[in-house]
């Protein structure tokens, strides 16, 4: 595998089953190999709900039941070694560094909304900082549309 697709999205909630279908419906629609979720607002008792037959590896940020909460998953097609893993107690980011396909990866997954956390942003790049040569990847909830067409869900 040459490259590979990365998706993030703010999902604002995974509560309910008829959400995770239709989220990940249009997930499997674009077939990412690293997918971001943020505002899962899963806990430790219904993180299990994200795992799908297709992924690998995961790491999720718990939030409550009503907010934050960040996931990251790998695709099983992926060669993924992890190295370190973090996942904040706050359930605002989630930070890897390992190799895919041998090449060394940090991937930060980050939900920090307005008004922003500096301090939030500093932490999650001093553990971005201490790889300096792998490429990093970072995905998150921005307060920004940059594509109407894929940055929003249609319930319709």
């Amino acid at each position: 595998m040459g490259s590979f697709i990365v998706m993030s999205w703010n999902v604002r909630g995974l509560g309910a089953p008829s959400k995770r279908i239709a989220v990940f419906s249009h997930i499997r629609r674009f077939g990412p190999h690293v997918l971001g979720l943020q505002e899962t607002h899963l806990t430790p008792e219904t993180g299990r709900w994200i795992m799908k037959p297709w992924t690998q590896w995961s790491i999720q940020a718990f939030g409550t039941s009503h907010s934050r909460g960040v996931a990251q998953l790998i695709h099983k097609c992926v060669k993924w070694e992890v190295k370190q893993s973090i996942a904040d107690q706050e359930g605002q980011y989630v930070f890897v560094f390992g190799f895919i396909n041998n090449v060394p990866y940090a991937i930060v997954n980050l939900y920090n909304p307005l008004p922003a956390s500096l301090s939030l942003l500093q932490t999650v790049l001093s553990h971005a900082a201490q790889y300096p040569t792998a490429c990093l990847i970072c995905m998150g909830d921005f307060n920004m549309v940059m594509q109407e067409c894929l940055d929003r869900l249609s319930y319709s």
